[in-house]
């Protein structure tokens, strides 16, 4: 299994998941459950996250977490470890307790933020353990506790509210949100189940520019990304760079597929990105549709040492900011 991308910044937004090791009950027990959200109270008060949602299922969690340090693997270190040593304790058990790395989508936005936090709270009813208007009898959830006055202070509830119509975050505005819950269960059934897969897949929530903006806070060293992410980055920068390349030279996609493969306008791109980029040629034969990546190398070599010096394509490109 490929490993799951990551990304640290400060403010950073995450939707985490995580399940019990072959899918073991973690919750079945008051114990357990209470001893989960005790640590990962604990752990949002030691690294300073904001808990905007929770939901502990029978064999698995969910999280929706603010990093104000981007400390979001530190900290789910120590939750993880710190929670599994309770679980052995209470189970007589040994062994590894979670099936492994945890999942970590970063949101983008307030509506984002909004979408995860509905997927999470509505999590119980989706299951058919109880019906949306016992939602407030669920225990092992954040939504019963912002009814309260006295909640946790690293619970917050004011930026989703916020976005769900401007709500006050009082139990007032809590019974809002709660209408809001139940209309998105009972419209369009189809199209919440369709959103709320893509809730749970992937490492980002949100559009391709803002996937964009956030590799450009990796290249200025305002992100740190793990190899995986850097890759994933990497190829939005070359498809920008590649869509760039084609808008400067006039050509469309019904060129690339008709024009022969070793067209000189071909080349120039290929030239470009590969001078640019970190693309592989099977990447670059795929995208400019350039037969055999052997011999498209060969090809680019040969008009680099021979044509690219007088080449009007290659002049065009010099143009582009990279």
């Amino acid at each position: 299994m490929p490993r799951s991308a990551r990304v640290q910044y400060e403010g950073a937004r995450y939707h985490i998941i995580n399940r019990g090791n072959y899918r073991k009950d973690l919750f079945r027990t008051h114990k357990t459950d209470q001893a989960f959200t005790d640590v990962l109270l604990e752990a949002c008060e030691r690294y300073q996250w904001s808990l905007h949602a929770y939901v502990l299922m029978s064999n698995h969690y969910h999280l929706c977490v603010e990093t104000p340090q981007a400390n979001l693997s530190d900290g789910m270190h120590w939750l993880q470890s710190t929670f599994a040593n309770k679980f052995s304790r209470f189970s007589g058990e040994r062994g590894h307790v979670f099936q492994g790395r945890y999942k970590s989508l970063i949101i983008e936005g307030d509506f984002g933020l909004l979408n995860v936090v509905d997927y999470i709270h509505l999590n119980p009813v989706r299951a058919g353990i109880l019906p949306i208007s016992q939602l407030k009898d669920y225990s092992n959830s954040s939504f019963p506790k912002y009814f309260s006055k006295y909640r946790h202070p690293n619970l917050k509830c004011e930026d989703f509210l916020a976005e769900a119509g401007g709500l006050s975050p009082t139990p007032g505005g809590m019974r809002s949100y709660h209408k809001r819950l139940k209309l998105i269960m009972e419209d369009s059934p189809q199209e919440r189940d369709r959103l709320f897969k893509d809730l749970s897949r992937g490492w980002y929530i949100g559009s391709k520019k803002g996937k964009d903006l956030l590799r450009t806070k990796v290249e200025q060293g305002a992100a740190i990304a793990s190899v995986d992410a850097k890759l994933e980055l990497e190829a939005i920068r070359i498809e920008n760079l590649l869509k760039a390349c084609l808008k400067q030279l006039g050509k469309k996609q019904k060129d690339i597929e008709e024009d022969k493969k070793s067209a000189p306008w071909k080349l120039a791109i290929a030239s470009h990105l590969k001078a640019s980029t970190g693309i592989k040629n099977p990447q670059l034969c795929a995208h400019l549709n350039m037969g055999h990546p052997a011999t498209m190398s060969k090809l680019v070599g040969i008009y680099n040492n021979s044509e690219k010096g007088k080449c009007p394509y290659a002049k065009q490109l010099k143009t582009l900011n990279n």
